[in-house]
């Protein structure tokens, strides 16, 4: 019988195991082979309708308004989002602080990094509004501090989202291409590509993963290196809500590169990240 779990629920790694479930051996070798893959329900729906409630109190979400603790670097540098974002929840929400720092999530995301430990970097929302723009073709990597190319995201879907709603999309292969970061930095500069090709090169390189019909817990994860975007705006007059993840190896050694989450934290360069802000959650 599956424990209830509610709000006040301490979420142990034992509670967990009943609302989270394993990584496959054919889910990892999908993600080898493409940089992203698809969990199906890897959220049980009761997990996932309190991290919708939570997600929602920690941005401040305000209907008609959208969010009110949003917050990134790209507002500061005058453009337009293209949908509501606010990150490091957990840093305000008890209950999505254990899950962001939980064993049992960690362990599904070192499955795939083939890591035998990880460290958390941050999560997030990146909820799109009721026709929000599309999001560009990026990569994660260029905004880690990391010595070399590792971790990734799992995107979890929080309500059913359908084609129309623009669920995140993958560039199928294209995490293979090579990366080298760069010696100059333009510091106004909140992403710094590296890649040998640009997004422009990679779509026209690489497939484009199809637009998924997820349900609740479902969860889109990709590797650090993977092109990922959506090919339209959410089209629809619902709300596309999610919450992300992000976590990476946790012998990853730390670069001087501009980012909000390490900025300022006394981190030395080629040394890990060895800080309170990136605990290891699973080893």
């Amino acid at each position: 019988m599956t424990t209830l779990l509610t709000d006040e629920s301490t979420l142990t790694d034992e509670l967990l195991r009943e609302h989270i479930r394993a990584v496959t051996d054919d889910e990892v070798a999908f993600y080898d082979e493409n940089g992203w893959v698809k969990l199906d329900g890897l959220l049980s729906p009761e997990l996932t309708s309190l991290v919708l409630k939570h997600v929602q109190t920690a941005a401040g979400y305000v209907e008609e308004d959208g969010f009110t603790e949003a917050f990134t670097d790209l507002d500061k540098r005058g453009e337009t989002r293209t949908a509501w974002y606010s990150t490091n929840l957990h840093h305000k929400d008890d209950f999505l602080k254990q899950l962001a720092r939980s064993r049992r999530l960690g362990e599904a995301h070192a499955r795939l990094m083939h890591a035998s430990s990880v460290r958390l970097w941050s999560d997030s929302t990146n909820t799109k509004p009721a026709g929000a723009e599309l999001t560009p073709w990026h990569q994660d990597m260029q905004a880690f501090p990391f010595d070399h190319p590792a971790g990734g995201g799992l995107w979890v879907a929080l309500v059913e989202i359908t084609p129309e709603m623009a669920p995140l999309q993958h560039l199928s292969g294209s995490h293979r291409e090579p990366w080298a970061e760069p010696t100059e930095q333009d510091p106004n500069m909140v992403f710094t590509p590296g890649a040998s090709i640009t997004a422009v090169e990679a779509l026209a390189k690489y497939p484009i993963s199809p637009s998924q019909h997820l349900q609740p817990g479902d969860t889109l994860a990709h590797h650090a290196l993977t092109f990922h975007g959506t090919e339209h705006g959410n089209d629809t007059d619902k709300i596309r809500w999610t919450w992300i993840s992000q976590r990476f190896p946790a012998d990853i050694k730390y670069i001087d590169k501009r980012n909000s989450r390490s900025d300022g934290l006394g981190l030395v360069p080629g040394e890990p990240l060895d800080h309170e802000f990136f605990p290891v959650v699973f080893d």
